[in-house]
């Protein structure tokens, strides 16, 4: 695939991926050999590689934050899979251009961060909820006699 798609894209891997790179197109940070430092040349291009990789973390971030399906196991039909993905990314790429992935005034990151703190504790109110209804079931169970059951002398 690396020869046949030379020019039309590439994966932007970390340094753990590297061996990705013998068959197929990626960029990746340079790797220090044992014992030695990299250029400042080197530095430099490791340092703007990373800073893209943040950006496409961030994306899968958004796409995790606003589409639970995305972050969960999927327990659908595997035939609907690509159509909900693909609507999944297309949403949020729409909702990256409304909303850039870095705002200057944080206003975007302190929304995000509220909605997930919000699912959180919403998450953790459905699990109580749980638990006390599984304790009061149980309370009730003990608490019934023999001579209340039907059919009993």
């Amino acid at each position: 695939m690396k020869a046949q798609f030379s020019h039309e894209w590439a994966l932007l891997v970390d340094k753990g991926l590297q061996e990705s790179a013998q068959q197929l197109r990626a960029i990746h940070p340079t790797r220090a050999p044992p014992g030695c430092r990299l250029s400042v040349d080197e530095e430099r291009e490791n340092d703007r590689i990373s800073r893209d990789r943040v950006i496409v973390e961030n994306s899968f971030g958004r796409l995790s934050t606003l589409w639970r399906i995305c972050s969960d196991r999927y327990r659908w039909g595997h035939d609907l899979y690509d159509d909900i993905f693909q609507a999944c990314v297309s949403l949020t790429s729409f909702h990256i251009a409304t909303n850039p992935l870095r705002d200057t005034d944080g206003e975007n990151f302190n929304r995000y961060q509220n909605r997930l703190i919000g699912m959180g504790t919403e998450s953790e109110c459905r699990k109580r909820f749980t638990q006390y209804s599984y304790r009061h079931r149980q309370r009730r169970r003990s608490q019934i006699s023999f001579e209340d059951l039907p059919g009993q002398v």
